[in-house]
């Protein structure tokens, strides 16, 4: 299988650079990167971005409307896939044969990804074993551009006491990297989250900065999860009660409720509406029920009762509206020209 090479498009390392950020913007989350945010990544005056932004729409490399976010197409993203991939393959290389560490690959990567040629990136990937992932957990794409990641979750947004391995580490602070690296946690190491900058490994705990909360990423429960980079990561990850069956035992599971459960009527425990039981299967409303005959909850009684004085809803309801017999004659009885 031969390297992905570029698109029709003038190679230009500036554009590999605004194609490389607005890719990473929208790896491990959904909003889209705004231009503001592009001159922030790359430390550029935000007219400089305008423009190039301009320029790479007519390219046909980004969809963008003024004041709006930008996008990649599918040109773009194309291209975006494979300098990234040339950046993860060359930090996989200088880890494995040159003794890099995981912290000092990233700006030697920067300066490489863009001077290989085709033909030594495909020898690269050979000899390496053609990898799925670089030494901080991102995904490197294939020949095809296509990119294969498994669920996830940031650290701060899982829920006390999430179990999963540990899927990346991102690499923009190599300060950070160190100081994961000698708090013991690696890429693929399976923790518990204990906090949102904290984790245990086994039985130990070990403490992260803070900035780590937002740089570490877990393995999401995958029959849960919804959507490729959905924010939520897994169906209850934000929410209050975290997922059912983790934190919280069902109730069918619990002993003390079993014990409860079955010293109460089934009616009473399934009741119809929010806080009562159905009427029909109250002891009290059925001993009531039973003292009126059922004839007596019809219509036709309803009739007998509005003669007694007694008129309510129901009864005023049920009672036809039918003119007596004597107006009915005397109707019937004026002549047609009065």
């Amino acid at each position: 299988m031969r390297a992905a090479r570029y698109p029709e498009t003038v190679a230009s390392p500036a554009i590999d650079d605004y194609l490389k950020t607005i890719y990473h913007h929208t790896e491990w989350q959904d909003d889209r990167i705004t231009p503001s945010q592009l001159a922030g990544e790359l430390g550029l005056a935000p007219s400089s971005v305008t423009e190039m932004v301009q320029k790479l729409a007519a390219q046909g490399l980004v969809t963008h409307r003024p004041y709006g976010p930008v996008s990649l197409s599918e040109a773009g993203e194309l291209r975006a896939a494979a300098i990234i991939r040339r950046h993860r393959l060359i930090e996989t290389w200088l880890v494995r044969e040159f003794g890099y560490a995981w912290d000092e690959v990233h700006d030697e990567a920067e300066v490489l990804e863009h001077a290989i040629s085709d033909r030594l990136l495909e020898g690269i990937d050979e000899r390496l074993g053609r990898p799925r992932f670089d030494p901080h957990g991102d995904a490197i794409p294939d020949a095809a551009g296509h990119v294969h990641r498994e669920p996830f979750v940031l650290l701060a947004a899982a829920p006390v006491g999430h179990v999963g391995r540990v899927l990346r580490v991102s690499d923009r602070d190599p300060e950070l990297l160190r100081a994961v690296e000698s708090a013991g946690v690696s890429v693929g190491a399976t923790v518990t989250a204990t906090d949102a900058a904290a984790l245990r490994i086994g039985t130990a705990s070990v403490s992260l900065p803070d900035a780590a909360a937002h740089a570490v990423w877990l393995s999401a429960c995958r029959r849960a999860v919804r959507g490729r980079n959905s924010r939520r990561g897994f169906r209850g990850r934000n929410s209050r009660r975290g997922f059912r069956g983790r934190n919280t035992p069902h109730a069918s599971r619990d002993p003390a409720c079993r014990a409860t459960r079955s010293a109460t009527p089934r009616w009473a425990r399934r009741p119809r509406g929010r806080n009562t039981p159905h009427a029909s299967r109250d002891p009290a409303c059925r001993a009531t029920r039973s003292a009126h005959p059922r004839s007596a909850r019809r219509p036709e009684a309803a009739t007998r009762l509005a003669g007694s004085g007694v008129a309510t809803r129901r009864t005023r309801r049920a009672i036809p509206r039918v003119a007596p017999p004597e107006a009915r004659v005397r109707r019937r009885s004026r002549p047609r020209g009065s």
